[in-house]
């Protein structure tokens, strides 16, 4: 129809050349105008029917208008999804850190329950838990993390409280190794644990290894901290001790008396520590036949024991046994027996080892006192019958 009106339309020309510019797209508006003015509905409205040149305008229009909307929607699609990614996330990592608080808290206060039965003296209470603790805590904090480093120390600590100081020194070792790396191998602290090694090889019979850890934490302690350091007069005390448990006397001998001195000077008469050297150096005279010596020496101790610390404290009645020890062995026997005695009772409270030793001695002296003829039985404390 649209062609049959262009056909009638202008009155110029070949029709068929009209046409036939039309199909070839020339002069498409003035043909269009035209068949408009002649027409009373537009090419438009016949049949729906468009030339191409409109459905050409009509494509890009839509394309556009089409294209623009799915722009729009997928920048839209974008954004949410970015969104919810990132909420995701969020969620993720305040669910991990809650979590992972959660699993922190948790450890600590296992961690503060176990050293209250530390502290309270219930160390079998305590390892179980302190076991517990570390290995959570290497599998969820990992191995170096200062918490590990932390809760390793203080199993090793409550092992060798318990008497394990074979299950104590390898994580003494790691600890150690740890601390040394990130404090420095001289740091006091790293000496301190250096000092509770050698104490923990000393204990397990491994003599050689904790003099030499001894010596050269005495040499480092000296340098650092200065000779009269409380300290380093400890590490001196120590190494002292194990020199004597070693069969070294002679060395023994001379490095308790400088500590004793030293400590003497520096803290004191009755200043526990001094208590403590000097009933060292009392237990190398007695070693080494020096008995008239270690005995001036534990009477001494044991009379400032008992002012100092008092009569019932652990240091008091070991000061009082090894007195005791030294009396039974210089050929004392009543005055040994006598005060075996008197510390039957009170003595339980340091432990078997030391109940069954005093009852060995007891049944030593009695029979040996015995068999002098005494008429006069040597008094018993509290009427005890042993």
């Amino acid at each position: 129809m649209i062609l049959a009106g262009l056909a009638r339309g202008g009155g110029e020309g070949n029709p068929h050349e009209r046409i036939l510019d039309i199909i070839s797209g020339a002069n498409i508006s003035g043909a269009l105008e035209n068949s408009a003015v002649r027409e009373s509905s537009s090419s438009i409205r016949v049949g729906g029917v468009m030339n191409p040149r409109q459905r050409a305008g009509a494509a890009m229009v839509g394309a556009t208008v089409g294209g623009g909307l799915a722009t729009v929607l997928q920048l839209t699609v974008a954004v949410w999804s970015w969104w919810i990614v990132v909420a995701i996330a969020v969620g993720a990592g305040i669910l991990a850190w809650w979590r992972f608080g959660g699993t922190v808290r948790v450890l600590n206060r296992r961690n503060n329950r176990a050293g209250a039965y530390r502290s309270a003296g219930r160390v079998q209470k305590a390892v179980p838990l302190f076991e517990r603790n570390l290995a959570d805590a290497e599998r969820i904090l990992g191995p170096d993390h200062p918490d590990t480093v932390t809760f390793r120390y203080n199993l090793a600590d409550a092992y060798q409280a318990a008497g394990r100081s074979a299950a104590a020194i390898p994580l003494f070792e790691q600890h150690i190794a740890r601390r040394a790396e990130t404090l420095g191998a001289e740091n006091p602290k790293v000496l301190t644990f250096r000092n509770i090694l050698a104490g923990c090889y000393e204990q397990e019979y491994r003599f050689d290894e904790a003099i030499a850890l001894y010596e050269q934490t005495l040499s480092d302690s000296v340098r650092v901290r200065g000779p009269e350091h409380s300290a380093t007069l400890a590490v001196q005390g120590n190494l002292a001790y194990t020199y004597r448990r070693a069969g070294r006397f002679a060395e023994a001998a001379d490095l308790s008396e400088l500590n004793l001195a030293t400590t003497t000077r520096v803290r004191g008469l009755d200043h526990p520590d001094t208590l403590t050297s000097r009933n060292n150096l009392a237990g190398v005279y007695a070693q080494t036949g020096r008995l008239s010596e270690a005995i001036a020496l534990h009477e001494q101790n044991v009379a400032e024991s008992v002012r100092v610390l008092g009569p019932g404290h652990r240091d008091t009645l070991v000061n009082q046994l090894n007195l005791a020890d030294a009396y039974e062995k210089a050929g004392r026997s009543r005055e040994a027996l006598a005060l075996y005695e008197s510390l039957a009772d009170s003595v339980r409270s340091l432990g078997p080892s030391y109940t069954a030793g005093v009852q060995v001695s007891l049944t030593a002296l009695r029979r040996e006192v015995g068999r002098a003829g005494s008429d006069d039985p040597p008094a018993r404390s509290g009427g005890h019958d042993v």
